[in-house]
């Protein structure tokens, strides 16, 4: 009884294996976005400029958070729009 189910178990194994280097990987989904430069991967700081909750269960709060400016670094983006960000508890 134990022959028959290494048999099935090899047999299996084989079949994965099998499709796993003849299958292609199904073609990118083209959204229509016209591909950008890669993203900036650096760090930037935020701090919370205010908080609400969201319900009266007090289950999930904004946030709104404004760019920290390092000393010495160029003001522009001082007067920019706070971005939101949504915390689900």
């Amino acid at each position: 009884m134990t022959a028959p189910r290494l048999l099935q178990a090899a047999i299996g194994i084989g079949i994965a294996l099998w499709r796993l280097r003849h299958e292609k990987a199904a073609p990118p989904i083209e959204d229509g976005v016209a591909p950008t430069a890669k993203a900036w991967a650096g760090w930037r700081e935020f701090r919370v400029d205010s908080t609400a909750f969201e319900d009266d269960a007090c289950s999930q709060r904004s946030l709104t958070l404004v760019p920290v400016v390092p000393t010495g670094s160029c003001l522009l983006c001082v007067g920019a729009p706070a971005k939101t960000l949504v915390l689900v508890a």
